[in-house]
C-alpha cells in the first residue's frame, strides 16, 4: 500500500514486490522465522532429554540426593545396631559373653587381652562380620564389618561416605584406628566419628587414606561400621 506524503509517495508496510502474480517477502523475515523455529524445536528436545535423565539416574534429582535415610539397605540387613542401645533385639550393650554365645553362637575366634588394665575379650563372628568386645564381662564395643548389620538410618558396609554425610552431617571428629585381631592384618583405618547425646560414638571407616573425610563425603565406601562407648572404660 502506497500514500503521498510531503509530495512524495512512500509504503506504509513491508514492501514486496511481484513475481509472476504472487508476493515476495523479503529473504531476512524467512530466514528469521525459520532460526525461531529451529530453535523452538532444539529447545523442546532438549528438555525432553534432561527430563528423560533424570527418570533413568535417579541420583541427580535433588530430592533423591538429599534423602538421609535408605530403608532399601536397612531391610536387606538382618539386623540393625543402633548407637545407643546395641544389637536391636539381640544384644545390647552391657551383654556377658554368654549372652552372645547364646544369640549368635560359638565365636570362629576368641582373644583374651587387657584394656586400661581391665580384663578384656573378643568374640570373632567373622562368617557374620560380627566382632564383639568385653570389658569386665560385659559388652563394649561392636565391630561390623558386614552388610547384614545397618545402622538405623539405613547406612552399612558398601555405603558410600556423601551417604553418611546426608544423613548424619559434618563429622564431628574425624580419627583413625587399627582392628589387628578383627580385620586378621594391621591396615590403619581413617573416617567419620559422631557421638551421641547417651555418650556413645559412632564411626564409619574405610582404609586409610580412602576414607571420604572431605568436607561432603565422597564416593568412596565405607567397610568398617564401629560402634562403642565414646571413652574406654
Amino acid at each position: 500500500m502506497y500514500v503521498r506524503l510531503n509530495g512524495h509517495v512512500v509504503s506504509s508496510g513491508p514492501q514486496t514486490t511481484r513475481k509472476r502474480g504472487r508476493p515476495v517477502v523479503e529473504r531476512t523475515t524467512v530466514v528469521f522465522i525459520f532460526l525461531v523455529l529451529v530453535f523452538a524445536v532444539l529447545g523442546e528436545n532438549d528438555s525432553g532429554a534432561r527430563q528423560r535423565a533424570v527418570s533413568a539416574n535417579p541420583s541427580t534429582n535433588p530430592q533423591d540426593s538429599a534423602s538421609s535415610d535408605d530403608p532399601g539397605a536397612r531391610d536387606a540387613a538382618r539386623y540393625v545396631v543402633d548407637p545407643d542401645e546395641g544389637i536391636r533385639g539381640r544384644l545390647p550393650f552391657g551383654a556377658t559373653p554368654q549372652e552372645a554365645v547364646k544369640t549368635f553362637g560359638t565365636p570362629e575366634r576368641r582373644k583374651e587381652n587387657t584394656l586400661n588394665n581391665k580384663p578384656a575379650l573378643t568374640y570373632a563372628y567373622d562368617k557374620l562380620g560380627l566382632h564383639l568386645r568385653f570389658v569386665e564381662g560385659h559388652l563394649y564395643r561392636i565391630v561390623v564389618s558386614s552388610s547384614q548389620f545397618a545402622t538405623p538410618t539405613g547406612l552399612t558396609v558398601g555405603s558410600t561416605f556423601a551417604m553418611v554425610y546426608r544423613a548424619y552431617g559434618k563429622n564431628q571428629f574425624v580419627g583413625n584406628g587399627v582392628f589387628p585381631f578383627e580385620i586378621r592384618k594391621r591396615t590403619e583405618f581413617t573416617g567419620r566419628y559422631y557421638f551421641t547425646k547417651q555418650g556413645r560414638v559412632l564411626q564409619f571407616l574405610a582404609p586409610w587414606p580412602h576414607a571420604g573425610v572431605e568436607e561432603k563425603g565422597s564416593d568412596d565406601r565405607v567397610t568398617l561400621l564401629v560402634f562403642a562407648a565414646a571413652y574406654a572404660p
